[in-house]
């Protein structure tokens, strides 16, 4: 699954103006759909990527960050097979 992940947790009042996630909700909802790999997008900040990745992997272990120039495959599943 490919998310943003704009904010820490730490920061969760900014979310209601602007429609983000963090990185616990992007890993929330990885788990929920039934993902094998979580790759975050979207930082507020480059230097918070490292912090970002921690949080997210307390909830779903296998997290990436999507930096500049790299390529991931991901595996497409439809929405109606069980998870």
């Amino acid at each position: 699954m490919l998310a943003e992940a704009t904010y820490l947790k730490d920061t969760r009042a900014d979310l209601s103006a602007h429609g983000h996630m963090t990185s616990l909700d992007a890993a929330d909802l990885a788990r929920q759909s039934g993902s094998s790999q979580l790759v975050l997008t979207h930082f507020a900040r480059a230097s918070r990527v490292d912090q970002t990745l921690l949080e997210a992997q307390s909830k779903f272990e296998c997290v990436e960050a999507a930096r500049p120039l790299e390529v991931f495959q991901l595996q497409a599943r439809r929405l109606d097979e069980s998870v």
